[in-house]
Order: C-alpha cells, then sequence, then structure tokens
C-alpha cells in the first residue's frame, strides 16, 4: 500500500470524527463494524465517469488499516512485523460513484477458522437514501517472522478473552471458497506443528496485552 493522503487521514484522525465512527469489535460483539466515510475525487474517476473498479480495492485497504487501528491491532502489528496478505477478494458491484460522491465503508470480521480470516466490507452511499454500493468478501491471514499468527490469538488480543468464531451460513462461506461450517473443524494432526509455530508470536501479544 502506497503513502498516500487518505492513508495518512486514517493513521492519524481522532477515533470519532466526521470521516470514522469510534466502535470496536469486543466479546460481546465480535462483528462489530467499523465506518469510514469518504468522498469520489477526480483521480478516482474512470473514463466512464464513475469510480474506477480498481479504486474499489484501494479503498478497502485503507478500511481495513482503519479497522485494526481500532481494533488495537495496528501498534502490535507493526512493532512484530506482522504482514496481512490476502489470499482471496470477491466484489459484488451494485451501483456506480459518481464524481464528489459521498460514500462510507463498513468493515467487520464475520468469523475465523484456526488459519484465515473472513471479513466483509460493504459500500453505500451517504447522500439521500442509503443505497448499497458494492459488497467485497476478503479471506485474509497474518503472518509474522515466527509464522501465522492465529485468529484466535487475535480475537483474545481485542475482546480480553477467548471468543468462539461467529456461525456463518453456508451461502457465505461459498462467498469465501471455502468449505461450510469451517469455524467448527477441529484441526488435523498434521497442523500441531505450526500451531507450535505460532505460541511464540502468542507470548509477544500476552505481553502487549499487559502493557496496555
Amino acid at each position: 500500500m502506497k503513502p498516500s493522503i487518505r492513508l495518512l487521514k486514517i493513521l492519524t484522525a481522532p477515533p470519532a470524527s466526521a470521516h470514522h465512527e469510534d466502535v470496536r469489535p469486543s466479546a460481546e460483539d465480535p462483528q462489530a463494524q467499523t465506518v469510514t466515510r469518504w468522498r469520489v475525487l477526480p483521480c478516482d474517476i474512470d473514463l466512464f465517469g464513475h469510480m474506477n473498479n480498481s479504486r474499489y480495492a484501494l479503498m478497502m485497504d485503507f478500511a481495513r488499516v482503519h479497522y485494526l487501528r481500532r481494533a488495537g491491532l495496528l501498534t502490535v502489528a507493526l512493532k512484530q512485523r506482522w504482514v496481512i496478505p490476502v489470499s482471496a477478494v470477491a466484489l459484488e458491484f451494485h451501483r456506480p460513484l459518481k464524481p464528489f460522491q459521498r460514500f462510507e465503508i463498513s468493515t467487520q470480521v464475520l468469523s475465523w477458522d484456526d488459519r484465515w480470516l473472513f471479513m466483509r466490507q460493504t459500500f453505500q452511499t451517504r447522500e439521500g437514501p442509503v443505497r448499497p454500493v458494492a459488497t467485497g468478501y476478503v479471506k485474509t491471514i497474518i503472518r509474522s517472522p515466527a509464522g501465522s499468527v492465529a485468529p484466535a490469538q487475535l480475537a483474545r488480543l481485542v475482546c480480553g478473552r477467548d471468543v468462539d468464531p461467529p456461525a456463518l451460513p453456508d451461502e457465505l462461506w461459498a462467498r469465501f471458497r471455502t468449505p461450510p461450517r469451517a469455524t467448527s473443524r477441529e484441526p488435523h494432526a498434521s497442523e500441531g506443528k505450526r500451531l507450535q509455530d505460532v505460541s511464540r508470536v502468542d507470548v509477544g501479544l500476552r505481553r502487549h496485552a499487559v502493557a496496555r
């Protein structure tokens, strides 16, 4: 992700402002949505006079950074040298965004399994009747120099205690190209080595949680 004025706004804006809503996931609501607010700029427009499709993916990146910040994970991610590669993104477009039109992006973690985080990001208009613009489904993972970071450890860090992954209907799993009921699957024996690798990461997470 390249540095930009929009990214700077995400990193420096106060939690509650005209551009963002002050919410964060919790044990009571692990699917809580963070909201970022934007306007379509001339640099976002394509030949046909609406926001370019590639801009949606970039704006989703910015919104996920905001989500990490609100969840209290951005600082620890930088300290622990995490990277957050995206495995798959599915975008459904409902209507175009026009020049200078205001819109917002709601970002939430829907669920997780022993390896992957499953997120949904929803674009909608802000002016006049609120209308859906696009919906993105993101399958992502967090890696550290020591290995993959188990989503259960992230949930514990954010929520302060162990949290079961929310159940999802089968049609949502299909959007992530993931077998249904992934959250109920017991880890295979072959995954034991990987889970041991991330235990070192868990030590760093617990230290950060205590420091907070």
